[in-house]
């Protein structure tokens, strides 16, 4: 170990550059002397004011951790950033993610980094000011990390949350209130997205063309009294704070956030960011002055509202921000221990005295850091720890959004935006639980060619447990293209299909969201015809056949399982952790699956103290396919043999049921004895067994062509949906799909009496079609983008699609006198 405490002159091991050791009173953080470098008054942007010398050794193959403590002289201008990092005397930096960091004048602490070095030996640290700026230092170490952290082959203790709980009473409160019913008959949602007075003042014209049932999140102007379409909005960013809040709260964010709510680095930073506008500090729902203060925010900005829709829910701290180690999560972290753990428990573990434990401590003391940090039961009970913490969080505000909705006199519905990664993220899988609506934004990148998200849908019913509406929004465009980067018209008919084909809805999005083009001329989507055409089509579909599309059931027979266990641990960014593996597994399986034209449902193997299985479910299903599944619950173990024992078949990929659901290693392998078809070893059969399963063949190509089969209005309906991803978007051209047979085996006791098909922009049109030992056939003409075909009972149908619409026409008059009497947005 290497210590530089500036006590004495030790020009064998540092260097200083512009800095100064000061013994002045009020200047001095430990012993006799410190460092102080002020460039408070200096040219230039990077002043590196202290460099360890050749004897100070980086050995290639070891982890590590180098420390300081710090006190801000002068924090500078807003670019005014302090640094630390290793550098390559023979070239090349190692930076880490908060190498750059900020604090206000007088801020103290200490900095910890973890330095991995896998190549080289001739590594310097460096310490630095960028721009103008002062600061103190002292009692700087630089230290190896070398052995194992106590109690590495311990497993972690199963216990108790209240999450389900409160899950499950939510759900009970959305039942009383109708909302099941009532958001799941909303079809035409739009969200504005930055078209601001583009779509509001025009707002009258496009809800008279298109009939919305709902606006989702950003508001296009008051639609309540006139037309009794909801709106929903939310509050300040749920994970960031930034200086546009107001000069009352900013100016004393540091008392209000800075140890009890802004989230922290395990270097021992605030975690900054500037997307939105200056400041930018990442915060974290632990810290009861953040979540207070967002709470009574949100509730004063959504008292017009009939909806509440909170952007960001699913960017936990340690995802967008690869936090937290703020003191609250510590010191509620040893409460979580305190309640499951025996102190005789706890000192196997190394915790003697856990009232003193510092998690933080015992990462940076062993180099806890990339996968291998996983092998440590208190890194995995500090992750499941920050799941549960921060899903109870967001439950707190939907509780509490619900009482103050039902002391005004109506059931507000709670939502918000799961975000883009969803599934990659699992928490964003795992918040669902928590939400009326779910809601993903759209992240996807779009070249000459449109890309299949369909089992984003999928994934958005199963965090829903089935039971809830799934909704996407999003601003997609081309950012190859300056000033003008919308889609074609091509890019969003599909993309419209897509969500109504696996059971969702995509928002109207009608603006671009100018931020993310950094500029604020960018051409909206309402800016194009061509669009509002698409718009338009779409929505006199939806609305002429709304039965078919809402509180419809899947009719797959395959279920591709999404393991909450094997995901949720794989992917801790602040620890280094982030397997995608796993994810990718899945993400491959589902696009396999499609392009065999096997419908499929996504369903989650959830966490007994996080998220209920989805164990009803798996009755419906003759094959199960678990493309990364090796932590599983002895219930879902037992799932799987009772299911296999009643002759369904498994499907796996890679080790399955190796760890229980907090990835202890199990000693005997799980399912040994229950029959799995591997999909890359039994690849042939794989197919044959899933191919079998499947209740629709279809000759199309399998390369663009998708097939899901629902029944809809009320069992009045068995609906095939064909989207067509053969699309040229450069040189806007299709490749349509020709003329071709389509066969459905129809459920027990279906008799249908007619068959249509449905088609954006296009009348529906009867088709003929036979029916031959309950399989019913029928040739489909040719199409572009969508089709989708309904073997139904008319009368029935149009009954359902009668009650559908009055039961909209009954929520809008509704609506209308209680945005009256209430005064409602």
């Amino acid at each position: 170990m290497h210590k530089i405490d500036f006590e004495k002159e030790s020009p064998e091991i540092y260097s200083i550059n512009g800095a100064q050791i000061t013994n002045a009173p009020g200047s001095v953080l430990s012993g006799d002397r410190s460092l102080i470098a002020n460039f408070s008054s200096a040219d230039g942007e990077w002043h590196e004011f202290l460099t360890t010398s050749e004897q100070v050794r980086f050995a290639p193959g070891h982890t590590y951790h180098v420390s300081f403590r710090y006190r801000v002289i002068d924090e500078g201008g807003n670019e005014t950033r302090f640094y630390s990092l290793l550098r390559s005397r023979s070239g090349g930096d190692k930076y880490g993610e908060f190498w750059l960091w900020k604090r206000e004048t007088g801020a103290e602490g200490v900095i910890h980094r973890l330095f991995r070095i896998d190549e080289k030996d001739d590594w310097m640290l460096i310490l630095g000011v960028r721009h103008k700026g002062a600061i103190l230092i002292d009692d700087v170490e630089i230290r190896r990390c070398e052995g194992k952290a106590p109690g590495m082959e311990k497993p972690i203790k199963p216990g108790k949350t209240d999450l389900i709980e409160r899950k499950n009473r939510l759900d009970m409160l959305r039942d009383s209130e109708g909302l099941g019913q009532l958001l799941g008959d909303m079809l035409i949602v739009w969200c504005n997205e930055g078209a601001g007075e583009k779509i509001i003042s025009t707002r009258e014209q496009y809800a008279l063309e298109l009939k919305p049932d709902f606006v989702d999140w950003n508001p296009c102007g008051p639609l309540a009294k006139d037309f009794g379409v909801r709106t929903s909005a939310g509050g300040p960013e749920y994970q960031e704070f930034y200086k546009m809040e107001g000069p009352d709260v900013w100016n004393t964010r540091m008392q209000r956030f800075g140890d009890n709510g802004f989230a922290e680095s395990l270097d021992g930073t605030l975690i900054q960011d500037e997307t939105w506008g200056e400041g930018g500090y990442f915060t974290c729902h632990n810290g009861d002055g953040w979540h207070e203060w967002f709470i009574s925010e949100l509730l004063k900005r959504n008292r017009k509202q009939l909806g509440m829709c909170q952007d960001n829910i699913a960017c936990a701290p340690w995802y967008k921000g690869h936090g937290c180690f703020c003191k609250p999560c510590l010191t509620k972290f040893r409460t979580w221990l305190k309640s499951r753990y025996s102190s005789d428990e706890l000192a196997e573990l190394g915790i003697t005295d856990v009232d003193k434990f510092d998690y933080r401590e015992r990462v940076v003391t062993f180099g806890l850091i990339g996968n291998q940090a996983l092998e440590d039961p208190v890194t995995r009970e500090y992750i499941k720890f920050q799941f549960a913490s921060q899903l109870g969080a967001w439950a707190d505000v939907v509780e509490r959004v619900k009482a103050d909705g039902k002391q005004r006199g109506f059931s507000v519905p709670c939502y918000g935006n799961q975000i883009g990664a969803f599934g990659m993220w699992p928490f964003a899988v795992a918040i669902g639980e928590f939400c009326d609506v779910i809601e993903i934004e759209e992240v996807i990148g779009v070249g000459d060619r449109i890309p299949n998200q369909g089992w984003v849908y999928k994934m958005g019913r199963a965090s829903g447990h089935d039971e809830k509406p799934v909704w996407v929004r999003g601003s997609v465009y081309d950012d190859e293209k300056e000033r003008t980067p919308q889609l074609s018209p091509m890019f969003w008919r599909v993309h419209f299909a897509e969500a109504l084909a696996n059971g969702g809805v995509r928002d109207i999005s009608f603006g671009m969201n100018a931020p993310w083009t950094g500029d604020p001329t960018t051409l909206d989507f309402i800016d194009s015809p061509e669009l509002q055409k698409v718009w338009k089509e779409y929505s006199d579909l939806c609305d002429a056949s709304r039965a078919v599309f809402t509180h419809r059931e899947s009719l797959a027979k395959v279920a591709l399982v999404y393991s909450l266990p094997t995901t949720m641990f794989r992917r801790f960014y602040p620890l280094d952790i982030d397997d995608n593996s796993y994810f990718s597994r899945f993400d491959k399986t589902a696009k396999l699956l499609d392009s065999e034209h096997v419908p499929y449902d996504c369903i989650v193997f959830g966490h007994s103290e996080l998220f209920p299985t989805a164990v009803a479910q798996l009755k419906k299903y003759s094959v199960l396919v678990l493309p990364s599944a090796d932590a599983l619950s002895d219930v879902q173990i037992n799932l799987l043999k009772d299911f296999a024992a009643r002759g369904g078949i498994v499907v796996k990929m890679g080790e399955i049921g190796t760890h229980d659901e907090n990835l202890n290693k199990r000693e005997i392998a799980a399912l040994s004895d229950v029959a799995m078809l591997d999909l890359e070893k039994d690849r042939d059969k794989a197919l044959i067994a899933l191919r079998t399963a499947s209740i629709v063949t279809a000759d199309v190509p399998k390369k663009d062509v998708t097939v899901n089969a629902w029944i809809s209005a009320g069992g009045a309906s068995v609906d095939l949906h064909f989207v067509n991803y053969g699309a040229d978007l450069e040189k806007r051209t299709w490749n349509p799909v020709k003329p071709f047979k389509v066969s459905v085996r129809l459920p027990n006791g279906f008799k249908p009496d007619t068959a249509r098909l449905l088609r954006f922009g296009k009348q529906p049109e009867e088709l003929r079609f036979t029916i031959e030992k309950g399989v019913a056939s029928v040739m489909v003409p040719a199409f572009e983008d969508y089709a989708v075909v309904s073997f139904a009972q008319k009368s029935k149908l149009d009954a359902a699609n009668a009650a559908a619409q009055k039961r909209r026409e009954e929520d809008k008059a509704f609506v209308k006198r209680l945005a009256q009497e209430k005064e409602l947005y």
